[in-house]
């Protein structure tokens, strides 16, 4: 897909998960995202954000590529990446997440 700058668009975001379907599951419940893939092996899953689909990698999946992945836990600092979803009303958004956690 062409932007309209004449440059491919952006068509995918995925973060690393230790476990993509529950995390998928939290997505759909939270949120109402759309689960439009889940691979088999549950290594990887796409939800639809209505325009960039947001994608979910397992660490077994990212350690297995060969680009440096290093693994995200709590005793290290988080990866610079941020999901923003839009909402009309944030006060609702915010309990559906408080009751999902």
């Amino acid at each position: 897909m062409r932007s309209k700058w004449g440059h491919d668009a952006i068509g995918l975001s995925a973060a690393v998960y230790s476990d993509v379907t529950t995390t998928i599951a939290f997505y759909e419940t939270a949120f109402g995202l759309k689960r439009t893939f889940i691979d088999p092996t549950g290594v990887y899953g796409e939800r639809s954000t209505g325009g960039i689909a947001l994608g979910f990698v397992a660490h077994t999946q990212a350690e297995s590529l060969a680009l440096g992945y290093a693994h995200t836990t709590p005793k290290r600092p988080p990866p610079a990446m941020e999901i923003g979803l839009i909402t009309d009303d944030v006060a609702v958004g915010y309990v559906l997440v408080e009751l999902c956690t």
